[in-house]
């Protein structure tokens, strides 16, 4: 069956909401998505929702500008193909903003429940939102990031020899906060598939082209990361992901990491990261969940810095 080019305009708006950069659904996917979103039109000066209102459903931006705004922080301005309301959808909490149509606006409503079982029923598009929020996120810490100047060179970690048992493992993941409340249980399957290294202060934890399709969670020490084009700097250190949401995708790549201080790690694939998504959709919301509010902080900081 061909894609019409109404279905294609319904996908590609779909897919624009996540972020999503690559691959496509199957067809009785795109013919799903097709029936899941509705036309919405506002006026300048309408209120597509309120501060306060149910989140029964999210929003992607086709034509105009909306202002999203809350008391006591700075507005936020979204223009072209953009989602709002997501966050407050797939956390299932009250509306965290106002949105209100700066210009007349075109848009598209998803109501959030037939969202999230497309997303139950397909793992080829949960898999592709997910990662293409990662990517979202990804650019938002690199504008972020870009430019930081290095920290003062941290105190020696003290050396720790004992081994990281299930869970200590356990514990330490429940910590990163795109993966804390994920679940127990899926935790400490992902923490069965950790391994542990440990570098010298001074050495590689990663090159460049050369970390292999893993992550590596912080137990100990300080790292810095680095990458070029744009010339971009990451430092963190004990219960961070080292870069931040690139390590999710093949962006991470263009990185390097140095330790700054003898350094102690977990380390997953993942692959592996990627199969437990598949089999625990939980896992599926609670990472869009968590990537939505990473979006929000950042937004928050990036308008704050002007």
């Amino acid at each position: 069956m061909h894609e019409t080019h109404h279905a294609r305009i319904h996908r590609e708006l779909f897919l624009s909401a996540f972020g999503a950069r690559a691959g496509s659904p199957e067809p009785w996917v795109i013919d799903r998505l097709a029936s899941l979103l509705e036309e919405q039109f506002a006026h300048a000066g309408e209120a597509l929702f309120h501060a306060g209102d149910s989140p029964d459903a999210f929003f992607l931006l086709r034509q105009g500008r909306v202002e999203l705004a809350r008391r006591g922080s700075a507005p936020w301005v979204l223009s072209g193909r953009s989602a709002f309301g997501m966050a407050d959808a797939l956390l299932d909490r009250p509306r965290a903003r106002t949105a209100v149509a700066l210009t007349d606006v075109e848009a598209m409503k998803v109501h959030a429940d037939a969202c999230l079982e497309l997303l139950e029923d397909s793992f080829a598009l949960a898999r592709i939102a997910v990662l293409g929020s990662m990517h979202t996120v990804a650019d938002l810490e690199e504008l972020l990031w870009a430019g930081a100047p290095p920290g003062p060179r941290p105190a020696p970690a003290p050396a720790a020899p004992t081994p990281l048992e299930a869970l200590e493992r356990l514990a330490l993941l429940a910590e990163v906060p795109l993966l804390r409340g994920a679940g127990v249980q899926n935790l400490s399957d992902l923490a069965l598939v950790t391994t542990v290294v440990t570098v010298p202060d001074g050495g590689a934890l990663f090159e460049r082209d050369g970390v292999g399709g893993r992550a590596f969670v912080l137990v100990e020490g300080e790292v810095t990361a680095r990458r070029d084009r744009p010339e971009v700097t990451w430092q963190g250190g004990a219960g961070e992901i080292v870069g931040g949401a690139a390590a999710f995708t093949e962006r991470i790549a263009a990185w390097e990491a140095v330790a700054r201080t003898r350094v102690r790690a977990l380390t997953f694939r993942i692959d592996d990261w990627l199969d437990l998504l598949e089999a625990h959709f939980e896992m599926v919301r609670f990472t869009l969940g968590a990537l939505s509010l990473r979006r929000e902080d950042l937004h928050e900081r990036l308008t704050r810095a002007g």
